[in-house]
């Protein structure tokens, strides 16, 4: 692999063969199962073969598993699945390939087009990480929190979109190179390496933090505000309650202040 291009991933998504601990047929379809057409449905979804295991789980005790003719079918439905345009797909969808394709004499020369189909998927990962940071970037240009620091958030956020125009160019040809090895180059190292994206995510995170403490800020402000109503209530006991509470939350908003302004501090606000 050239250097530079995006590392392929042994795993991208995991696909489950059966779902929870459900059983995968119910007892009038292991009696009424057709086995080759079985076979022959799983393979041409590219189903994996551990997928036989679960069958005889599931049927055995009523009627057994015709192994050699679900075998039968799979083979056939596999070689409708293994073709460069499916495979291609599957592996620019992120999904991850099964054993469907093991079998088949031309196996080295079809996973080249899945390994292509992954290369288009981590591209166009990249692409949606310049999107996030981007995003990000774009809230906080909309808060007048962070007026004082807009020019520098503007600056960083032009750097970000110079970067993702790259990123899609490369996204945009690894998507049409299923008939061709496509050089995707990984322009996150060099980004990180400005310290933009850990800025931008700082500032983000400080932004919804600031967003928590000044609605808890507010809230308590109101609490103070009803019992500071009946402080000097006729009923006593009711009196000494609300200055409790008052005193309480009082307490409350001072420490949410400090918090507040301790994270404007640790972000130049």
């Amino acid at each position: 692999m050239k250097p530079g291009k995006i590392l392929l991933t042994a795993a991208i998504l995991s696909l489950a063969a059966s779902s929870g601990g459900c059983s995968i047929m119910s007892k009038e379809e292991c009696l009424s199962a057709d086995w080759e057409s079985r076979g022959l449905g799983d393979g041409t979804e590219g189903k994996a073969s551990s997928l036989l295991t679960e069958y005889h789980k599931a049927c055995d005790e009523y009627r057994p598993v015709d192994d050699v003719a679900y075998r039968r079918g799979r083979g056939r439905g596999a070689k409708i699945y293994c073709v460069p345009k499916t495979l291609f797909s599957t592996g620019m969808s992120g999904a991850e390939l099964t054993d469907i394709c093991n079998d088949l004499p031309e196996h080295g020369e079809l996973m080249v087009y899945y390994q292509r189909g992954q290369i288009a998927y981590l591209a166009e990962r990249q692409v949606s990480w310049f999107d996030d940071l981007i995003q990000k970037a774009d809230s906080l240009l909309g808060r007048s929190r962070w007026f004082s620091k807009s020019y520098r958030i503007r600056g960083m956020r032009d750097t970000l979109a110079a970067g993702r125009a790259k990123a899609r160019t490369a996204a945009d040809q690894a998507a049409t190179g299923m008939n061709e090895d496509v050089s995707v180059p990984d322009l996150r190292p060099e980004m990180e390496s400005t310290g933009i994206p850990e800025q931008i995510s700082r500032y983000a995170d400080a932004d919804l933090t600031l967003d928590r403490l000044e609605n808890e800020i507010n809230n308590t402000t109101t609490r103070i505000m009803h019992y500071e109503l009946c402080i000097n209530d006729d009923d006593k006991d009711k009196a000494e309650s609300c200055r409790r509470e008052y005193y309480y939350y009082r307490d409350q908003k001072r420490e949410l202040e400090s918090e507040y302004r301790s994270v404007e501090w640790s972000v130049g606000l």
